[in-house]
């Protein structure tokens, strides 16, 4: 069990995570000072509950005036309270009021097979996922070749959906001498953890490469209607920046497309080499939102450090030292309100192992409508 207080002006403020038997559930509470002995919801209580097969819901129950840390009595008193108050709409799936959907996200670079014990490194990025349990992530530098990828490893270990693109940035290398690298592809993938509906690839501008890049857009089955996510690792040649420029406006207009508009906000998530106020992101900043200036990330947050033992220092100060993997989002509806509950960075060394060079940028996100 999780808790955490703190005041809020003459009230307390409380929420309790627990788990039970495969359910989590979170109350948020609140009581004023003149309640303290007998605690009560006097406005809201949210339930967020996933159940054995990873369906996160929302649920809210007005007034409902009930206080519980166990999963299973928490249902139940949810359960409770809607069957007995007139006015409250039914979730058909479970006889709860669901006010708001919610997803945690993640983007990461995973160093296809570069750099030093690339094979110890594979646990590292299996443990920063288990332990960070997005629902969705877009994954960039990712291996493939003897007939798997490492997306669908990735998927099978964690019980997600996977699909795989390429080629993308950088090119695979070419090194016979390399057994490790011979005949392995590099491109981009998406994780899911619910079923993906479809998926496609969109060929990104690129006059100074010699390959045709791809981004990648998947629309998996979320609990409320299918979820878009541009996926997308630009390119990072300084001298090729009219080439950002134009895929990083590409990407922006795939994420804008009146197709993806829906029940669910739209993602546009990957490595997209740039600072997020550098000229190649200006168009995704003018039509969509920054998820970790939104969720309140520190303005000098770093995803590629220099202090990574194999840090690329070539790539320059545009790339190093900078936020370049970034999570960008717009509502799907015009009504929708979308919140970014909490940002963070993931990587840290498990086992005295880098599991990449690149930190992974997860997001919280709630919405409404």
């Amino acid at each position: 069990m999780i808790k955490k207080q703190h005041a809020v002006g003459w009230s307390e403020r409380r929420a309790i995570r627990n788990r039970v038997g495969g359910v989590t559930v979170e109350l948020t509470t609140r009581r004023t000072r003149d309640s303290v002995r007998r605690p009560q919801l006097p406005m809201s209580a949210h339930w967020i509950m996933v159940d054995g097969a990873g369906d996160r819901r929302c649920y809210e129950a007005a007034g409902a005036g009930i206080v519980a840390v166990d999963a299973g009595l928490a249902a139940k008193a949810a359960r409770r309270y809607v069957d007995r108050e007139s006015g409250v709409t039914r979730h058909v799936n479970g006889g709860l009021l669901m006010a708001d959907s919610m997803v945690r996200v993640m983007t990461w670079n995973i160093w296809w097979r570069f750099g030093p014990r690339w094979q110890d490194r594979q646990l590292g990025i299996r443990a920063t996922l288990e332990k960070f349990r997005p629902d969705v992530v877009a994954l960039q530098e990712v291996w493939a070749g003897d007939g798997t990828t490492q997306a669908d490893e990735l998927a099978e270990a964690l019980q997600m959906h996977a699909v795989f693109a390429s080629p993308s940035y950088p090119p695979a290398p070419n090194d016979p001498a390399t057994a490790d690298w011979a005949g392995i592809d590099l491109g981009i993938a998406v994780l899911s953890r619910w079923p993906i509906i479809s998926h496609e690839t969109a060929v990104m501008p690129a006059r100074h490469r010699s390959w045709d890049p791809v981004a990648l857009n998947v629309r998996v089955d979320h609990p409320s209607g299918p979820l878009t996510i541009v996926a997308a690792c630009l390119d990072y040649g300084v001298p090729f920046t009219d080439d950002r420029i134009a895929q990083g406006a590409f990407v922006a207009d795939l994420a804008t497309d009146p197709r993806f508009d829906g029940a669910c906000p739209v993602l546009l998530m990957g490595d997209l080499n740039a600072a997020v106020d550098s000229p190649v992101l200006r168009r995704a900043r003018d039509v969509l939102i920054d998820a970790w200036s939104a969720g309140g990330g520190s303005a000098d947050a770093v995803t590629l450090p220099s202090t990574h033992p194999s840090a690329p220092l070539e790539a320059g100060p545009q790339m190093v030292d900078q936020r370049i993997d970034h999570i960008f989002f717009r509502p799907g509806r015009e009504d929708q309100k979308v919140l970014v509950e909490g940002v963070h960075l993931a990587g840290e060394p498990v086992g005295g192992v880098h599991p990449s060079d690149h930190l992974a940028v997860v997001a919280d996100l709630r919405w409404r409508g």
